[in-house]
């Protein structure tokens, strides 16, 4: 079961293409990864919408903080300070949870490691399994702004 090396493409969310389902942002990333790679020009990374390669449209703002844009993020993304990437991971069985499970437990520990090597980044994982879950992180997190806004809509 756990003996075999699962990489994220075992693990991924697929969508009815039977393709991993990934945030726009990494295609747009690895799309300039690629053409570095082969000594060609990188397309701009636009702000806070992007075109991919297939000539999609993507807003990426959301996933991008701190810009540096160029020419009002038309013309692309001279830095960045934070990036936000989202892995989407199924569990559509009990080996897929524990596999997924395990898997996070491993990327999370190699950020660690990358945040240790490279002190100068600021890495925080965060893994959630629902939307529950992540409300409720989320909301420890700026708990007293959130829960007066709940309030107010509450007596509405």
């Amino acid at each position: 079961m756990l003996g075999f090396n699962y990489t994220f493409a075992h693990l991924c969310l697929m969508d009815d293409s039977k393709n991993c389902i990934i945030d726009d942002v990494l295609r747009a990333l690895e799309e300039i990864r690629a053409a570095r790679a082969s000594n060609h020009t990188a397309p701009p990374l636009g702000y806070p919408i992007t075109r991919l390669k297939d000539g999609r449209e993507a807003y990426i703002g959301h996933q991008l903080g701190g810009v540096q844009a160029v020419g009002g993020g038309r013309e692309g993304v001279r830095a960045a300070r934070a990036l936000q990437l989202t892995y989407y991971l199924q569990a559509a069985s009990p080996l897929h949870e524990v596999v997924a499970s395990r898997w996070e437990l491993l990327f999370c520990g190699e950020l660690d490691r990358l945040g240790r090597a490279h002190p100068e980044l600021g890495l925080y994982p965060f893994t959630s399994s629902s939307l529950q879950q992540d409300f409720q992180r989320t909301s420890r997190v700026s708990e007293r702004p959130l829960l007066c806004r709940l309030g107010r809509h509450g007596m509405k």
